[in-house]
Parts: C-alpha cells; structure tokens; sequence
C-alpha cells in the first residue's frame, strides 16, 4: 500500500467520521428536543437516542484514529508545514474536547446545556474547519479557538432557549386538566342512571 492509498484511505474515513458525527449530533439535539417537550422521556424516546449515541460514538472513534493517523503521516513526510497548521490543531483541540465532553457525560458529570452544546457545537466547528480552512491558514490557532469559545457560550445559550420554546409550545397545546375534568373510568354510575 503506497503512501497515497493511505493518505486516500485516511480521508475516506475522516469523512465518514465527520457525516456521523455531526449527523448524529444534529439528530441528538431534535431528538432531545421533541423527546423533553413534555419534560419526560419515555422507553422509545430512550431507544433512538441509543441508537444515536452509537452513530455519534462510532463517528468520534473514527475521527479520533484517523486524525492521529493524519499526524503520523504528516510526520513521516516530513511535512512540517501541515504539522504546524493552527487548522489542523485546532481540530484536533476540539476532537479532544468532544472526547472529553463524551466521557463526562457519561459519568453524568457534565449538565445537559453545556455538554449538548459542546458536542453539538464542536462537532459542526470539526467539520467546518475541514470544509473551509485544511488548505486555506487565514487564521491562526488561538483565533479558531476563541471564534469556538463563543460560538459554545452562544449555542448553549440558543439550544437552550430552543428547548424551552419547544416546551412552552408543548403546554399550550397540551394544558393539564383540572381535577373536576379528570374521568374516572372504573365508577359505577348511581342505581336508577340510564
């Protein structure tokens, strides 16, 4: 296998990572939305969030080697120029955030606005940095990540808000019934009621 196939092989899989990860991501936040309309979560709402989960997980593992596997090939080319790319580091900064992020939410450690947002934000920053910027160094490493910061301050705060819209306009469709409405299947109707 010549350099090239595995160069090749690298970006097949750095993409399939990619469109896993930012779909399941992007899939998670209106799965999490529509199942916590009604701040509950039932059986079937909890089943295709697994299965998510296992998508996002399987994308960030294939993201993960193959970006080590872009830094030993780099490395063995000698490529120094790409090894020093605030582009290429930077996403490796924010794959190691959303590592990080994935196991502090599994430990429950993490709380549903930062964690949602983290994942949901890096994921699609990952992907746009590949998109826009791998060959195109208009901004240096500290300035990616500082556009990054924001934008996770800000869509924690706009995933947040879209949760809780999703749940207002949940209660106004469905208003709780007063007790005097509530039916009472297993009453016997009083002697002499038709």
């Amino acid at each position: 296998m010549s350099f090239q196939d595995i160069y090749l092989l690298l970006i097949v899989l750095h993409l399939v990572g990619a469109v896993l990860g930012v779909g399941a991501a992007t899939f998670i936040e209106v799965f999490l939305n529509k199942s916590l309309a009604d701040r509950k979560m039932d059986d079937a709402e909890k089943g295709f969030m697994k299965v998510t989960y296992v998508v996002l997980r399987t994308g960030l593992v294939l993201s993960v080697v193959t970006g080590i596997g872009f830094l030993l090939y780099y490395y063995s080319l000698g490529n120094v120029a790409k090894l020093q790319s605030g582009t290429l580091w930077a996403k490796n900064t924010i794959i190691l955030i959303l590592v990080v992020n994935a196991v502090l939410i599994n430990m429950h450690k993490m709380k549903l606005r930062w964690g949602s947002a983290l994942s949901f934000v890096s994921w699609w920053a990952a992907f746009l940095l590949g998109v826009f910027l791998t060959n195109n160094e208009q901004y240096g490493y500290i300035e990616i990540m500082i556009g990054y910061s924001i934008a996770v301050v800000v869509g924690a705060f706009i995933l947040e808000w879209i949760r809780g819209f999703v749940q207002r306009k949940y209660a106004a469709k469905h208003p709780p019934m007063a007790p005097s409405q509530t039916v009472q299947s297993n009453t016997v109707p009083p002697q002499g009621t038709p």
